[in-house]
């Protein structure tokens, strides 16, 4: 469980994140997990935090399909166990 809203995803949301890409987006075996991040929160939201407040966590995952040779980029709110957010492939720039 996270004590600051900016400590980093710990083992456990690491797997909570692909478990609920695989289980909303309906992945199968094709699939890699390229990399798994936490999603920052606004700034405005890290100043305002104090210690005891609640703490949501979002990750932000980019995926392979081998199938289709694509990367995908997904977003998990680990708070809410659902995937939000989940668009097209991801073009080559598109988060970096």
């Amino acid at each position: 469980m996270a004590t600051h809203p900016l400590e980093p995803l710990d083992e456990d949301e690491f797997r909570q994140t692909a478990a609920i890409l695989r289980r909303d987006r309906e992945l199968g075996g094709s699939w890699r997990f390229a990399a798994i991040e936490l999603l920052e929160p606004a700034k405005s939201a890290v100043r305002a935090w104090r210690p005891g407040d609640a703490i949501p966590r979002t990750s932000f995952a980019v995926l392979w399909n081998r199938a289709g040779n694509q990367t995908w980029e997904g977003v998990v709110d680990l708070t809410g166990d659902r995937s939000p957010r989940w668009p097209s492939p991801a073009s080559p720039t598109s988060r970096w």
